[in-house]
């Protein structure tokens, strides 16, 4: 009998020994912090019309009188989670969306206030007031390698061939700006530009949609028929200098202005039609892989005017 009572009285003091210490590591440790309530404002003041990006976003608690609006709420990690990685996430699923009006630095993001890619008037959200949007075919040798994205500033070449054989060898081939300072709006039908070069889902575009004023979009529709067009990525540095842009549209390059040999066979074959009689010989012209015989004839060759802006092959 006093063993038992013995036995049931260590027992009583175990368990004791177990509360006391449970409650002495517990204060020791201090209570558990509990996250403030945070939602996502501004960083930076928004213009209407500007893609958000995450550099545009942090968190702050919500003002006095937010109240019940639907406005996007810090995830919380847990304990054991990573606070960064989800706020990170958070942020992400907001970049790409388009402010639809002005939002000051450190306002709150509404839902209402924002047009996420796939809404109903995301599009014309984008575009500043006055412009268009149109969309041009690519490749991978026309836009850059596929390299372009939204976001990024372009300018639009048209390079066209001429096959009418009477035309003397360097008026064959010519290049010029269509546009310049165009911003990409969509690549596809993706309009973010968060995809990384080397994304597994990164492909070759098929088309780019540009933003432009009513004239340049009748130009670029023209352009498009006449030859192909090709897109030059812009620098997003400011050039130093008077000349803000050396590239102008009236500037047209001819084949004898980037390859001197080309001007030489183009005079070549001048003079031998011009010295020789109708049905005179024939002289075979060899370029690369292309081989072309010419007739020889005593009509001289058709002077086609310089266009403004030529540039000599000097």
């Amino acid at each position: 009998m006093g063993i038992r009572v013995v036995l049931l009285g260590i027992v009583i003091l175990s368990g004791i020994g177990l509360v006391i210490a449970y409650f002495y590591n517990g204060t020791a440790s201090g209570p558990v912090a509990v996250r403030q309530h945070m939602i996502v404002v501004a960083a930076t003041r928004i213009e209407t019309g500007a893609l958000i990006n995450p550099t545009m976003l942090t968190f702050a608690p919500p003002p006095e009188n937010f109240g019940g609006q639907a406005g996007f709420d810090e995830p919380q990690a847990g304990p054991d989670g990573n606070q960064q990685a989800a706020d990170a996430q958070a942020l992400a699923q907001i970049s790409g969306a388009v402010a639809r009006r002005r939002i000051e630095q450190g306002e709150p993001i509404l839902h209402g206030q924002v047009l996420k890619p796939g809404d109903s008037g995301f599009l014309a959200a984008v575009l500043q007031p006055g412009m268009r949007a149109i969309t041009v075919d690519v490749n991978a040798r026309t836009s850059s390698g596929g390299l372009v994205f939204p976001g990024d500033r372009v300018d639009v070449l048209l390079t066209q061939n001429f096959n009418n054989q009477e035309l003397p060898l360097d008026r064959r081939t010519s290049s010029e700006t269509a546009a310049t300072d165009l911003r990409v709006l969509a690549i596809d039908q993706r309009l973010q530009a968060n995809i990384q070069p080397n994304a597994p889902d990164t492909k070759v575009p098929a088309t780019v949609t540009l933003e432009v004023d009513p004239g340049q979009a009748q130009k670029i529709s023209v352009a498009a028929k006449l030859g192909e067009l090709s897109l030059v990525v812009r620098s997003l540095q400011t050039p130093v200098g008077p000349a803000s842009d050396p590239a102008k549209p009236s500037d047209v390059y001819w084949s004898n202005d980037v390859s001197l040999a080309n001007g030489q066979i183009s005079d070549t074959l001048a003079k031998l039609r011009q010295v020789s009689g109708p049905g005179g010989p024939k002289v075979q012209i060899s370029r690369g892989d292309k081989s072309e015989t010419v007739t020889t004839q005593a009509s001289p060759v058709p002077v086609i005017p310089q266009q403004p802006g030529h540039r000599t092959g000097e």
